[in-house]
């Protein structure tokens, strides 16, 4: 017997290409992107092998985000990366849906970024880590 209700994971992670790109130029490699590791495919693929995975097991609906960053992403890697997603996730409307990961280290540019999420690329809002460059929201920096 199948589950009676739709099954919708959230938090659900991938690895945009930009920011694989934007620590490479930073001479260092995103926490996600192991070589070797099975896991890192996973997560670069928001497409078929994601697909089958829910099917198997019974996920109606996936809430992708970006893998937490370590370094805090430049504005244009932001954008590369909501823009990145977004294709993902017309392909695959009824399976799929977003959240923005922004930039928090820029809270003015961030809060653009997250209108324009929400209002043009339709996202369900945001996913924000609870730090940035290890200071917590309430520093006055922000």
């Amino acid at each position: 017997m199948a589950f009676p209700y739709p099954l919708i994971t959230l938090e659900e992670h991938f690895l945009a290409k930009p920011a694989q790109d934007f620590y490479k130029a930073n001479d260092t490699t995103h926490p996600d992107d192991n070589r070797g590791s099975p896991i890192t495919p996973k997560l670069l693929d928001v497409g078929k092998t994601r697909l089958d995975s829910m099917k198997d097991s019974h996920v109606s609906i996936q809430v992708i985000s970006h893998a937490s960053n370590l370094l805090p992403l430049d504005l244009a890697t932001s954008e590369k990366i909501y823009n990145e997603l977004h294709d993902h996730i017309i392909s695959h409307p009824k399976q799929f849906r977003e959240l923005a990961t922004l930039p928090m280290k820029y809270p003015e540019d961030a809060s653009k970024k997250l209108h324009r999420c929400v209002k043009k690329l339709q996202f369900l809002g945001a996913l924000i880590d609870n730090n940035c460059e290890e200071r917590f929201y309430d520093d006055p920096c922000f």
